[in-house]
Protein backbone atom coordinates (compact mmCIF):
# COMPACT_ATOMS: atom_id res chain seq x y z
CA UNK A 1 0.00 0.00 0.00
CA UNK A 2 2.76 2.45 0.93
CA UNK A 3 4.66 1.73 -2.30
CA UNK A 4 1.50 2.44 -4.30
CA UNK A 5 0.95 5.69 -2.41
CA UNK A 6 4.55 6.73 -3.06
CA UNK A 7 4.17 5.99 -6.78
CA UNK A 8 0.94 8.01 -6.90
CA UNK A 9 2.48 10.95 -5.02
CA UNK A 10 5.58 10.94 -7.25
CA UNK A 11 3.37 11.97 -10.19
CA UNK A 12 2.63 15.19 -8.33
CA UNK A 13 6.01 15.88 -6.76
CA UNK A 14 7.16 19.36 -7.74
CA UNK A 15 10.77 18.21 -7.96
CA UNK A 16 9.93 16.20 -11.09
CA UNK A 17 8.11 18.99 -12.89
CA UNK A 18 9.46 20.42 -16.11
CA UNK A 19 9.62 23.92 -14.67
CA UNK A 20 13.15 25.17 -15.25
CA UNK A 21 12.95 28.33 -13.19
CA UNK A 22 16.25 29.29 -11.62
CA UNK A 23 14.78 30.25 -8.26
CA UNK A 24 15.58 27.85 -5.47
CA UNK A 25 12.71 25.84 -4.12
CA UNK A 26 12.21 25.61 -0.39
CA UNK A 27 12.97 22.27 1.18
CA UNK A 28 10.76 20.79 3.86
CA UNK A 29 11.58 18.57 6.81
CA UNK A 30 9.09 16.48 8.73
CA UNK A 31 9.43 16.64 12.50
CA UNK A 32 7.89 14.72 15.37
CA UNK A 33 5.98 17.18 17.49
CA UNK A 34 6.33 17.35 21.24
CA UNK A 35 2.78 16.96 22.61
CA UNK A 36 3.52 19.31 25.50
CA UNK A 37 5.74 22.00 23.94
CA UNK A 38 3.90 22.20 20.61
CA UNK A 39 0.31 22.64 21.80
CA UNK A 40 0.43 26.22 20.48
CA UNK A 41 0.10 24.62 17.02
CA UNK A 42 -3.35 23.18 17.74
CA UNK A 43 -5.26 26.20 16.30
CA UNK A 44 -3.25 25.79 13.07
CA UNK A 45 -4.22 22.08 13.01
CA UNK A 46 -7.85 23.20 13.19
CA UNK A 47 -7.33 25.68 10.35
CA UNK A 48 -5.82 23.05 8.04
CA UNK A 49 -8.47 20.51 8.97
CA UNK A 50 -11.19 22.99 8.00
CA UNK A 51 -9.33 24.19 4.89
CA UNK A 52 -8.99 20.62 3.58
CA UNK A 53 -12.67 19.86 4.17
CA UNK A 54 -13.75 23.07 2.43
CA UNK A 55 -11.17 23.09 -0.35
CA UNK A 56 -11.29 19.38 -1.23
CA UNK A 57 -14.72 18.30 0.03
CA UNK A 58 -12.73 15.95 2.25
CA UNK A 59 -14.59 13.69 4.63
CA UNK A 60 -12.50 14.03 7.78
CA UNK A 61 -14.50 13.56 11.01
CA UNK A 62 -16.26 16.96 10.80
CA UNK A 63 -18.39 18.63 8.15
CA UNK A 64 -19.49 22.20 7.44
CA UNK A 65 -20.71 24.65 8.47
CA UNK A 66 -17.70 25.62 10.55
CA UNK A 67 -19.21 28.10 12.92
CA UNK A 68 -17.69 28.96 16.30
CA UNK A 69 -19.23 25.94 18.03
CA UNK A 70 -17.97 23.52 15.35
CA UNK A 71 -14.48 25.04 15.50
CA UNK A 72 -14.52 24.45 19.26
CA UNK A 73 -15.34 20.76 18.65
CA UNK A 74 -12.44 20.44 16.23
CA UNK A 75 -10.15 22.20 18.70
CA UNK A 76 -11.14 19.69 21.40
CA UNK A 77 -10.61 16.84 18.93
CA UNK A 78 -7.04 17.96 18.27
CA UNK A 79 -6.37 18.60 21.96
CA UNK A 80 -7.40 14.98 22.57
CA UNK A 81 -4.98 13.78 19.84
CA UNK A 82 -2.15 15.73 21.51
CA UNK A 83 -3.17 14.17 24.85
CA UNK A 84 -2.90 10.73 23.21
CA UNK A 85 0.56 11.63 21.95
CA UNK A 86 1.52 12.67 25.47
CA UNK A 87 0.42 9.21 26.69
CA UNK A 88 2.56 7.63 23.90
CA UNK A 89 -0.54 6.32 22.10
CA UNK A 90 0.06 8.42 19.00
CA UNK A 91 2.86 10.21 17.17
CA UNK A 92 2.14 13.54 15.49
CA UNK A 93 4.38 14.50 12.59
CA UNK A 94 4.33 17.91 10.97
CA UNK A 95 6.04 20.04 8.37
CA UNK A 96 6.52 23.76 8.94
CA UNK A 97 6.94 26.21 6.10
CA UNK A 98 7.48 29.92 5.62
CA UNK A 99 4.44 32.11 5.07
CA UNK A 100 6.17 33.80 2.12
CA UNK A 101 6.36 30.41 0.35
CA UNK A 102 2.60 29.79 0.57
CA UNK A 103 0.57 30.13 -2.61
CA UNK A 104 -2.28 32.59 -2.68
CA UNK A 105 -5.52 30.67 -2.44
CA UNK A 106 -8.91 32.33 -2.59
CA UNK A 107 -11.49 31.04 -0.14
CA UNK A 108 -13.97 28.58 -1.60
CA UNK A 109 -17.36 30.03 -2.49
CA UNK A 110 -19.10 27.89 0.15
CA UNK A 111 -17.30 29.68 2.94
CA UNK A 112 -19.82 31.50 5.10
CA UNK A 113 -18.97 35.04 6.29
CA UNK A 114 -18.35 33.85 9.86
CA UNK A 115 -16.08 30.97 8.80
CA UNK A 116 -12.29 31.27 8.82
CA UNK A 117 -10.06 29.87 6.14
CA UNK A 118 -6.57 30.96 6.89
CA UNK A 119 -2.93 30.02 7.17
CA UNK A 120 -2.09 30.93 10.74
CA UNK A 121 1.43 32.26 11.32
CA UNK A 122 3.35 30.77 14.21
CA UNK A 123 5.27 33.85 15.29
CA UNK A 124 7.94 34.12 17.90
CA UNK A 125 8.66 37.39 19.63
CA UNK A 126 11.77 37.97 17.51
CA UNK A 127 10.02 37.59 14.14
CA UNK A 128 8.65 40.47 12.19
CA UNK A 129 5.78 40.28 9.74
CA UNK A 130 8.05 39.99 6.69
CA UNK A 131 6.99 36.62 5.31
CA UNK A 132 9.50 34.64 7.36
CA UNK A 133 6.88 33.61 9.88
CA UNK A 134 6.52 29.87 10.19
CA UNK A 135 3.24 28.22 9.35
CA UNK A 136 2.01 24.67 9.61
CA UNK A 137 2.23 23.24 6.09
CA UNK A 138 0.89 19.78 6.87
CA UNK A 139 0.58 16.98 9.38
CA UNK A 140 -0.07 13.28 9.81
CA UNK A 141 -0.57 11.07 12.85
CA UNK A 142 0.54 7.53 13.55
CA UNK A 143 -1.79 5.85 16.00
CA UNK A 144 -0.28 3.17 18.24
CA UNK A 145 -3.19 1.11 19.54
CA UNK A 146 -2.53 -1.43 22.25
CA UNK A 147 -3.49 -4.79 20.84
CA UNK A 148 -2.27 -8.34 21.44
CA UNK A 149 -3.06 -9.48 17.92
CA UNK A 150 -1.37 -6.68 15.99
CA UNK A 151 1.19 -4.75 18.01
CA UNK A 152 3.11 -4.25 14.76
CA UNK A 153 0.25 -2.30 13.08
CA UNK A 154 0.33 1.46 12.87
CA UNK A 155 -2.78 3.17 11.54
CA UNK A 156 -1.96 6.39 9.67
CA UNK A 157 -4.57 9.05 10.28
CA UNK A 158 -5.23 12.61 9.08
CA UNK A 159 -2.59 13.04 6.39
CA UNK A 160 -3.48 16.65 5.56
CA UNK A 161 -1.51 19.30 3.67
CA UNK A 162 -2.43 22.97 3.75
CA UNK A 163 -3.93 23.74 0.31
CA UNK A 164 -1.49 26.65 0.02
CA UNK A 165 1.48 24.25 0.23
CA UNK A 166 0.38 21.51 -2.15
CA UNK A 167 2.49 19.81 -4.86
CA UNK A 168 5.82 20.32 -3.11
CA UNK A 169 6.47 16.81 -1.83
CA UNK A 170 5.24 17.59 1.70
CA UNK A 171 2.96 14.53 1.93
CA UNK A 172 5.81 12.34 0.71
CA UNK A 173 8.19 13.88 3.26
CA UNK A 174 5.73 13.20 6.07
CA UNK A 175 5.09 9.61 4.92
CA UNK A 176 8.82 8.91 4.81
CA UNK A 177 9.10 10.20 8.37
CA UNK A 178 6.12 8.05 9.44
CA UNK A 179 7.87 4.99 8.02
CA UNK A 180 11.07 5.75 9.97
CA UNK A 181 9.22 6.48 13.22
CA UNK A 182 7.00 3.43 12.73
CA UNK A 183 10.00 1.12 12.32
CA UNK A 184 11.70 2.66 15.37
CA UNK A 185 8.59 1.97 17.44
CA UNK A 186 7.89 -1.53 16.12
CA UNK A 187 5.00 -0.45 13.86
CA UNK A 188 6.19 -2.17 10.72
CA UNK A 189 2.78 -2.54 9.05
CA UNK A 190 1.41 0.91 8.34
CA UNK A 191 -2.27 0.95 7.42
CA UNK A 192 -4.72 3.62 6.44
CA UNK A 193 -6.65 4.63 9.57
Amino acid sequence: MIAGLKAYMSKYDSSTSSNTATTSKPTYTAIVLDPIKDTHLIPAFVDIHIACVLHDNLIATFRPPFDTARRELILKYWQARFDEANRDERVIIAVLGKLRDADALPPPSKLAPDQKYETRAIQTSSEEANGDEQVLAGYVTLYKPITETGPFRGPIEKLLVNPRFRFRGIARTMMEKVEVVGREQGRTLLVSG
